[in-house]
């Protein structure tokens, strides 16, 4: 795994790997989640306009996208066990992808909804889960330097991508918006994380996350249910979602 260390200079091959891992995973939470979570508001006033839809009906289509996106996560730690991380994120991305193809040919509000929970779904497999997975298994002493730089890329892709919605409905409508928010995604996203995005590094190179943890003295369910600390995380996690 990638140690602390000197600057780019002094980085081996396998320090500069795993930081270029970094980049395309920030990539992908910039136009990905960015796209996803962000984006919603700026189509808010448009669909209003052509459709007629009520304002419940419009809040029903993110609630729609984040119930698809929490509900698949165990789904996709499933997989994450048992593939590799690139194939579950270009998949994630490519649902996201095709669910904004599909909602910018919407033309009614059942067929929005499902477009919105295809692009929810892609969210679930290709970011957040994923991410913490691949960092963890990429770094050590630095895993939270790391971490926090990739998860930059929500953040930053949520404001950037919300501009580039915007503008693109001032000027095409707000079907030329969802495809605006498409198209990074496939041209971007899908053939970077391919080419470049490993659940783990080569063998030789390191322990895992998982192989490390798996020396840690631990606590069983039933302790952890004892301890303040576990609820605490509980709760904050039921409130962020």
């Amino acid at each position: 795994m990638a140690k602390a260390g000197g600057g780019g200079a002094g980085m081996t091959g396998h320090e500069r790997r795993a930081w270029l891992v970094v980049g395309s995973l920030f990539t992908t939470l910039f136009l990905v989640f960015g796209s996803g979570y962000n984006t919603a508001g700026v189509f808010f006033t448009p669909l209003l306009d052509h459709f007629g839809w009520t304002r419940a009906q419009l809040s029903l289509l993110q609630t729609t996208l984040a119930l698809a996106a929490g509900l698949v996560v165990p789904l996709i730690g499933w997989l994450l066990d048992r593939l590799e991380a690139r194939v579950v994120i270009v998949a994630g991305a490519a649902c996201t992808g095709i669910g904004f193809l599909l909602a910018s040919r919407a033309d009614a509000f059942v067929p929005m909804v499902a477009a919105y929970a295809l692009v929810g779904v892609g969210l679930g497999a290709a970011t957040l889960l994923p991410v913490s997975l691949v960092v963890a298994n990429w770094f050590g002493a630095r895993r939270g330097l790391a971490l926090g730089l990739a998860m930059g890329g929500t953040s930053a892709g949520g404001m950037v991508m919300t501009l580039v919605a915007s503008r693109a409905i001032e000027h095409g409508g707000w079907r030329d918006g969802y495809l605006a928010l498409a198209l990074p995604i496939f041209v971007i996203v899908i053939p970077l994380v391919a080419t470049t995005v490993r659940t783990r590094p080569a063998a030789g190179t390191g322990s895992t996350v998982a192989e490390a943890a798996s020396a840690l003295p631990g606590l069983g369910v039933s302790a952890a249910l004892r301890v303040r600390s576990f609820w605490l995380i509980g709760l904050a996690q039921f409130s962020f979602a």
